[in-house]
């Protein structure tokens, strides 16, 4: 999934769901943070930016950025599962 699909995609869940865009793009900017620390055991700061019109997500540290953000939204639409759910599984899973 590219980033203008990734928008159009966000777009129609939050339409459908009546969920405010900014909800959901600072919910995923944060569970991909979390993840990023407890993954790297990171103490640092890190920041994490999903572009709003463009769907590119830069970050200090990149990593999966195209599956997770992918797994996310699929869970999402499909699953009902927040992006912190999502995470959790994909790092814990053996």
């Amino acid at each position: 999934m590219d980033g203008k699909e990734f928008i159009k995609a966000l777009k129609n869940i939050t339409a459908e769901k009546g969920i405010s865009e900014d909800v959901v793009f600072e919910g995923m900017e944060q569970a991909l943070i979390t993840a990023y620390k407890k993954n790297f055991n990171s103490k640092t700061n890190v920041r994490v930016d999903i572009n709003r019109e463009t769907g590119e997500i830069e970050e200090t540290k990149e990593y999966g950025r195209k599956i997770v953000s992918a797994s996310c939204l699929y869970a999402y639409l499909y699953n009902s599962k927040l992006p912190s759910q999502v995470i959790a599984e994909i790092f814990t899973a053996t």
